[in-house]
C-alpha cells in the first residue's frame, strides 16, 4: 500500500469459497453489498481461500474523497 491507500481486510477460519469461486458471476446477496461499497470509492476486492475466506479491499482515499465530496457525504 502507498500512503493514498488503505487496505481494508475481513477473514475467517471457515472453509471459504472453492477453487471454482468467480468473483464476477457471484451473485449471493453479501457479495453483491460487497462489490456495490467498493465500486463508489475506487475499492479492489480480493478474495483468498487459504485455511479460510479473507476479503481485502483497497481503496484510493484521492478516489474516496472525491466521491464523497461529489456526493455531499460528509456535510
Amino acid at each position: 500500500m502507498n500512503d493514498n491507500q488503505v487496505l481494508l481486510t475481513l477473514a475467517d477460519s471457515d472453509k471459504g469459497p472453492g477453487k471454482e469461486f468467480d468473483i464476477d458471476k457471484a451473485s449471493p446477496l453479501g457479495m453483491e453489498r460487497i462489490k456495490a461499497l467498493c465500486k463508489p470509492v475506487g475499492g479492489k476486492l480480493r478474495i483468498k481461500n487459504n485455511g479460510g475466506a479473507a476479503i481485502s479491499i483497497v481503496i484510493n482515499l484521492e478516489t474516496a474523497a472525491d466521491e464523497a465530496a461529489a456526493h455531499d457525504l460528509f456535510t
